[in-house]
Order: structure tokens, then C-alpha cells, then sequence
């Protein structure tokens, strides 16, 4: 059954169809001239591959990081640490709402205004972004009692690096988004590599120190405060070397409605990713939280390997829904990407966990096989979902989120009260990842039918999830 239709933005104008630079298809003039093959399934296959080469490079730094961290620190400080990592992706939740919604925002300044709106786009969300962050950094130190019963830890040190952490967490989302709406995914991926590089440096360095806890929690805000730095000092070059061609339409107002939803798609898979940690950690004795901490830290080598399908399909499906173009080879190229890359790397973790975890921990965890099988399949689940719902984002079919949000509530609730088992908590998020998948998956085989014919009339999807009925594209 098809998704039901969105009610039309308050930022779109009835006349925007009218227009005959950027009408096409039926009742209207041809589209704006576009330069050959922009978003061609072989781009998107290259860019994936570039984007995935490099962010497995930074990877490898990320997990240097857990690495150092799980040798440096005693199994219970690394739980703490883990958990402390956990309840940052949770709290950073603008981080996760605001990178969709910043490359969803440079996307479309690429396309209708050209690259160096996109660059000015940015600059004021950051400057925005970076006085919401110290006040959000107030607020988490003020709340560090809160904390320490949810996770058990009374160093405040760490809780201020967290908070620090976490005002970072505003502004560093807009200069990932600049070189995804920018489609400068190579820059993208040495910014990735940057992070990791620089996280895993700082991290051993504070934590050999003497810091504990509170080093690996800098060592985070640090690398991502200076990346943020990198990107918008290489942004002017990236935009000046482009090929300059004049923009296709004029800018089309964006409704706050639209961000709404993005974000709420983004705190769905924040607490599906992270809820289960915390539930973990507060409920479970501090080996057992250590165990699963590091079970899911190799679980999540399955997601981690898909993330660059997520990142690259997204402009690109913005382009092609602004062409009126189909979309069905471009996802196909990120769904073939993601299922060769995760699968492998879960056939290669279920097929030999001791393995794994011997070159990840060396000693210092036995792996517990059922456990690892149930991780490495909510990997699998979770790269599926990240993909689909990125996907649905391009596509503007934002009302996914009364699927997602009621989902990761009752999981959240769910593992909150039940929770017997390491094991059983793995399967239980397993349940609620794959119901996902199914309900997301069906909504996007109905996307794909409606934007598989290319001379059908475009359908925008640009404003406020519409993915339905015809309507002039804004152009690319």
C-alpha cells in the first residue's frame, strides 16, 4: 500500500509549478540544462567507493581509539567510557538530527542557488549552533547527578568533557553537511580520517596522562572541535575550484515542519543505536556491561561499514527527485554497497568471533558467541535502516517518522523493563530493528514505483516530506 500522502508545505508557493524554468514533464517546458550524468548510478558507485576507502581508513582510527582505550583503561572504567559514549550519541541528539538536516539543507542550496550559498548556509548554523552549544554544556554539568545514576560514575571531569562534547555536537553536524551537499566526498572521508586520527592520538596521550575517563571524553570533543576548524578553512577552495555554472531556480523557502521531521527521523535511530547500552550499563554488573560494550563494539563493524551508502545516496536522490528523474538504480547501487560490505563483514564476525576479538582486545574479553551472533545481526539491521531512512529523507518522505519514533519509544520502554539476559536484550533490539527495516523497506518500494518512469512529472518532495502527486521541479 502506498505511504499516505504529506499535506503540502508552508514553505512551497502554488505558483512553483508554473514556472517554466523549473517545470517539466507534463504542462510545462523542459528543464534547465544539467550537467551530463551528475547523479548517474556510475557516480554514485564511485562515490560510494571513495567515501566507503576512506572512511574504512578512518575506522581503523576510530577503533585504534576503542582499542587504546579498552588496553588503558581497567574493564570497569571502560564501561563507563563506553557507556559515557553511549549516553553523548543521546544527548548529542542535535548531532544526530542536525547533519541530515544540514546536507539536506546544502543539497538543496546547491541545487537551487549554487555552491557558495551552501557555503553561507553553513556559517550561520554554526554560528547559531555554537551558542546553543555552551548552553548545553552548562546543562549537562548542572545535571551531573542525573548522570551518575543513570551510568554509576561521580567524575566530573568526565561530565564536563562530556558536556564539552556535546557543544561541539551542535556545530560539527554543518561541516559534514557542507561537503555532502557539495558532493565532496573525498574531502568528506579525510575529514573522517582527520577525526579518527586525531581522537585516537589525543585519547591515548590524555588517557596515558593520568586523565582515565575524562581523557577519552576530551580526546572526542577535541578531534571533532578541530576538525570542524579543517573543514570551513578547506570550504572556500572546494567551492572556488568547482565548475561554475549559474544556479537553476531561485530558492524556495524551507518549513520548519521539514526539519522537524528530519529530526525526528534522526532521534529515532539515535535511540535505537544507543538505547540498549545504556539499559546495559544501568541494570548490569560492571563485567557484564564491559562484555556487552565490547560485543557491540564489534557488532557495530557491520553499521559502521555501510555508513558511506547512507551519506552518498542522500544528495543524490535530492537531485534526482528534483529532475524528475527515477530512483531505483541509484538506491540499488547503495543497497548492492551496503549488503556486499556489511554482509562480509558479518559473515567474517559470526564465522569467527574468538578471532575478532583477539585482534580487537587481545586478551582482556572472551567473547561470548550467541551474544556476538545477536550483535552482529542488529549491525546488519541497523546499516539496513540507516540506508533506508537516509533514502526517505532524499526521497521527502519525511513522514516515515510515525513509523520510526513510535518504534524506538517501545523499544526504548521495552528494554527498560525487560531485560533479563545480555543475550536477550541483543535479540529483543533485533525484534524492533527488523520491524523497522520491513515497514521502511515496503514505504520505499512504494517510492520507487512512483519515481521509476522518467517522463512522468517530476514530484519534488522538497518541501515537508510531499513525495506524492506531481509538481515542477526546483531544478538542478
Amino acid at each position: 500500500m502506498p505511504p499516505p500522502r504529506a499535506a503540502p508545505s508552508g514553505g512551497a508557493r502554488p505558483s512553483d509549478s508554473a514556472r517554466p524554468s523549473e517545470s517539466s514533464g507534463a504542462g510545462g517546458a523542459s528543464a534547465p540544462p544539467r550537467a551530463s550524468g551528475a547523479s548517474s548510478p556510475q557516480v554514485v558507485a564511485r562515490d560510494t567507493v571513495v567515501l566507503g576507502a576512506l572512511t574504512f581508513l578512518a575506522s581503523l582510527s576510530s577503533f585504534g581509539f576503542q582499542w587504546a582505550m579498552a588496553r588503558l583503561l581497567t574493564p570497569a572504567d571502560y564501561a563507563t567510557l563506553f557507556a559515557l559514549l553511549a549516553l553523548f550519541t543521546v544527548l548529542s541528539v542535535p548531532s544526530q538530527m542536525l547533519l541530515p538536516i544540514g546536507a539536506r539543507m546544502t543539497s538543496l542550496a546547491v541545487v537551487r542557488r549554487g555552491r557558495t550559498a551552501a557555503v553561507g548556509v553553513v556559517r550561520r548554523a554554526l554560528l547559531r549552533g555554537a551558542l546553543v552549544g555552551l548552553a548545553a554544556w552548562a546543562a549537562v554539568v548542572a545535571l551531573s547527578g542525573v548522570f551518575d545514576f543513570l551510568i554509576g560514575t561521580d567524575d566530573l571531569g568526565a561530565i564536563v568533557w562530556l558536556g564539552a562534547a556535546v557543544a561541539v555536537s551542535f556545530a560539527a553536524p554543518f561541516a559534514k553537511a557542507l561537503l555532502t551537499g557539495l558532493r565532496a566526498f573525498v574531502l568528506l572521508g579525510a575529514s573522517n580520517m582527520l577525526d579518527g586520527v586525531l581522537r585516537m592520538a589525543l585519547g591515548a596521550g590524555l588517557v596515558g596522562l593520568g586523565m582515565g575517563v575524562a581523557g577519552g571524553m576530551a580526546a572526542s570533543a577535541l578531534a571533532s572541535l578541530l576538525g570542524v576548524m579543517a573543514v570551513m578553512l578547506a570550504a572556500p577552495y572546494v567551492v572556488r575550484a568547482a565548475p561554475r555554472r549559474p544556479p537553476d531556480a531561485p530558492a524556495d523557502a524551507e518549513g520548519a515542519a521539514a526539519h522537524v521531521q528530519v529530526g525526528l527521523l534522526s532521534l529515532s535511530l539515535a535511540v535505537l543505536m544507543n538505547v540498549d547500552i545504556l539499559v546495559v550499563r544501568h541494570f548490569f554488573a560492571d563485567a557484564d556491561a564491559a562484555l556487552y560494550a565490547a560485543s557491540a563494539l564489534v557488532g557495530r563493524i557491520v553499521l559502521f561499514a555501510s555508513v558511506p551508502a547512507a551519506q552518498v545516496v542522500l544528495p543524490h536522490v535530492i537531485r534526482h527527485v528534483a529532475a524528475g528523474e527515477p530512483l531505483t538504480r541509484t538506491f540499488g547501487v547503495a543497497a548492492a554497497f551496503t549488503a556486499v560490505i556489511s554482509g562480509g563483514a558479518a559473515l567474517v564476525i559470526a564465522a569467527a568471533p574468538e578471532l575478532v576479538f583477539a585482534i580487537v582486545f587481545g586478551d582482556r574479553y572472551a567473547p561470548d558467541p550467541p551474544l556476538v551472533w545477536a550483535y552482529v545481526l542488529a549491525g546488519a539491521l541497523l546499516a539496513a535502516l540507516t540506508l533506508v531512512t537516509y533514502f526517505h529523507i532524499g526521497a521527502g518522505t519525511l513522514r516515515i517518522w510515525t513509523v520510526l519514533v513510535p518504534l524506538s519509544v517501545a523499544c526504548a520502554v521495552t528494554l527498560w523493563v525487560s531485560h533479563e539476559s545480555l543475550t536477550a536484550v541483543a535479540w529483543t533490539l533485533d525484534a524492533f530493528l527488523g520491524s523497522g527495516v520491513l515497514v521502511t523497506l515496503g514505504w520505499a518500494a512504494a517510492v520507487l514505483r512512483r519515481h521509476r518512469a522518467p517522463a512522468a512529472a517530476p514530484t519534488t518532495g522538497l518541501d515537508r516530506g510531499r513525495a506524492d502527486g506531481p509538481r515542477g521541479a526546483s531544478g538542478t
